[in-house]
């Protein structure tokens, strides 16, 4: 290998470095930590996540029925926006509204302080 060859191959070595760098700069903020393993998250407790339900129940039955399906469809059993329009025989675009409707509604009725999951 000539000399300039092993020149432009540490020239090489040495931009891809720094455009690592720069990526992994933008990608995450300084105030976040990238750890090998995850931490232990912490469990919450059985009357926790009983009263979390029971919470979220009473404020689902809140809801008519039409948008407590498409949020259960939605977000509890994980369904696209098209299987849930054609399991209630509706349109893509009434379910999109209808999901981001209820959502504010159930947003209004948990309160600020109620905690995401």
């Amino acid at each position: 290998m000539s000399q300039q060859t092993a020149r432009q191959a540490e020239f090489t070595a040495f931009v891809e470095a720094t455009n690592a760098v720069f990526d992994q700069k933008r990608r995450r903020s300084d105030s976040e930590l990238v750890l090998a393993e995850l931490p232990e998250a912490p469990h919450p407790s059985a009357d926790d996540t009983v009263e979390l339900h029971v919470a979220l129940l009473r404020a689902l039955a809140t809801l008519p029925i039409r948008d407590q399906a498409i949020v259960v469809l939605r977000h509890w059993e994980d369904q696209s926006v098209e299987a849930v329009a054609s399991t209630l025989d509706v349109s893509v675009s009434v379910v999109k509204t209808q999901n981001a409707r209820a959502l504010s509604r159930l947003r209004a009725v948990l309160g600020e302080g109620f905690v995401r999951i």
